[in-house]
């Protein structure tokens, strides 16, 4: 029994209850899940270690994904007493964890033998030898939404296996938007009107998302700016392209939710977990977040 059993046996553990999402949003984000050391040779000229030993296994996720791991790699300790997974919790804030992840594989830590991994990592990780290849062969990638399975490759290499596509939802709640004779909006245009007259009726704050100085706010611009048609890089990505009249609509949209209320001034401080606190106390009439919660 290896970490790549371990692999294979938490994507068929998975597989079952994957949300099917549209091609579009599982292409937006997602994370990824890759063996933190392994045989061969990676690009940076490494040799890495074999990952086919018997052993402990140590397996770093976010914390906000606990209870869901711990549910997951229960059933596998249970069946492997000499191979005990033990989950390592990094910071919730995606930038935490990048940086937490990049000091300990920088300075040659074996710390972690399987990491929880964003899409965005993937080349850094994989040209640092600080991941190894896997086997294609092992996983129904064919089964897998393409722009998911495309995150995890680089160099013509599979260096990660996508566990879960995600996509942005909107949460209402909709005994209040019932009492006002109002349906759920359909445009920003719309929730803004709304969260600006429905919420302080009752006593609630309008519409938040994560405002915070981290990964969600880079998500919440880029949501207001591609609604309004902006872009920030032209579609080869070889161009910058914010500076544009579309991309000043879309950022006015949340300066002008933060200047005139109905975007509370808490959601600069506002990552996942906070924002969903917040809503599930009844203080938000709206709340851009992630399924998860």
């Amino acid at each position: 029994m290896s970490m790549r059993r371990l692999l294979a046996q938490l994507r068929t553990a998975i597989a079952p209850s994957r949300p099917r999402l549209p091609a579009a949003a599982a292409a937006a984000t997602g994370l990824l899940l890759a063996a933190g050391c392994g045989p061969g040779t990676s690009p940076s000229g490494r040799t890495a270690p074999s990952a086919d030993g018997i052993g402990p296994i140590t397996f770093a996720v976010g914390s906000d994904y606990a209870g869901f791991f711990t549910t997951l790699i229960k059933p596998w300790n249970q069946a492997h007493p000499h191979q005990q997974v033990t989950l390592m919790l990094l910071p919730e804030a995606e930038n935490g964890q990048l940086a937490q992840l990049t000091a300990n594989l920088q300075a040659g830590s074996s710390t972690y033998d399987v990491i929880g991994m964003d899409v965005i990592w993937t080349a850094e990780f994989a040209s640092a030898g600080w991941i190894i290849p896997l086997e294609s062969s092992m996983f129904p990638l064919g089964d897998f939404l393409r722009p998911a399975v495309d995150t995890a490759m680089y160099n013509g290499h599979l260096w990660a296996v996508p566990y879960y596509s995600n996509a942005e939802v909107l949460y209402y709640r909709k005994d209040i938007l019932a009492k006002a004779g109002k349906q759920p909006p359909k445009t920003w245009a719309q929730l803004e009107e709304e969260a600006e007259t429905i919420a302080p009726r009752y006593g609630m704050q309008g519409y938040a998302g994560q405002l915070a100085p981290y990964e969600g706010l880079t998500v919440n611009f880029a949501d207001a700016l591609q609604s309004a048609g902006g872009s920030i890089l032209s579609p080869e990505g070889t161009t910058v392209t914010v500076d544009s009249p579309q991309a000043r609509a879309g950022l006015n949209f949340l300066v002008r939710g933060l200047r005139d209320g109905w975007i509370p001034k808490s959601s600069l401080s506002y990552e996942e977990e906070s924002s969903w606190t917040d809503f599930e106390s009844g203080d938000l009439l709206f709340l851009n977040n992630w399924p998860f919660i």
